[in-house]
């Protein structure tokens, strides 16, 4: 099968095209060639981002949310894919413990601006009634800012059936969910048994249900140099228990 982006092919076969996925995703696959990413949805898959919706995230400006730039069609001139920005550190991050290694380590007010820019994204998208979807932590990469680089599973809300504020909901729950994922992993990493992991995190979500993962943490975070810090004597004060 042969793949076009703005008229032009993309030979898959070519030296400097390369496949970046180490698994395939749930929707398609990725490859990487002059600083641009090209996914190629699967054909048995309908559940990825749609061609609608896909034209109209290319002229929606954000910041560490990366949409696509172009559309990629197969030689039947049918609806394929994407082409998106690629992220250069992305292969040398792809390792979930490393990335998220790397964000918890970084200053507190480094973490909150990253999560402010993505939260600014959300306001931007959900004014144009985007909805976002996937935001866990396989879709998400450090080069120094917090991004998120897939949007197979965003839509659009062309029919007007949901309000802005439902639209501005989901799309911030997406972000809380985010962020919970990271925490959990941390947690998992420092604690030194399941028991203990489960415990620090039923403690942790219990105390973010009220203000919410991102709240929560800017308050309980004052002082700290990092979000890691925090996690760390979080699990200390909980195993001394």
């Amino acid at each position: 099968m042969k793949y076009y982006c703005n008229q032009e092919e993309i030979d898959l076969n070519e030296k400097d095209i390369r496949n970046i996925n180490e698994d395939k995703t749930a929707e398609g696959i990725c490859y990487e060639k002059n600083g641009f990413v090209y996914k190629i949805h699967y054909k048995d898959d309908s559940d990825y981002i749609d061609e609608d919706s896909c034209k109209y995230l290319i002229d929606i400006n954000t910041k560490r949310i990366f949409l696509p730039v172009d559309i990629i069609y197969d030689e039947n001139k049918l609806y394929s894919g994407y082409k998106t920005v690629y992220i250069k550190t992305l292969k040398e991050l792809q390792k979930r413990n490393k990335s998220l290694k790397r964000i918890l380590e970084k200053s507190v007010l480094d973490f909150f601006t990253d999560i402010e820019e993505i939260e600014n994204d959300i306001f931007t998208l959900s004014k144009k009634k985007v909805i976002v979807g996937d935001f866990g932590v396989h879709n998400m990469i450090d080069n120094g800012h917090l991004n998120i680089f897939d949007v197979s599973c965003f839509s659009v809300d062309f029919s007007n059936c949901l309000t802005k504020r439902k639209i501005e909901k989901n799309n911030f729950d997406e972000l809380e969910i985010l962020i919970g994922e990271i925490i959990s992993d941390e947690i998992a990493n420092v604690c030194e048994s399941e028991s203990l992991t489960r415990k620090v995190y039923s403690d942790f979500q219990k105390m973010a249900k009220v203000l919410g993962c991102v709240k929560m943490l800017e308050k309980e975070t004052v002082g700290y140099d990092s979000v890691s810090e925090y996690v760390k004597d979080l699990c200390k004060t909980k195993r001394g228990r």
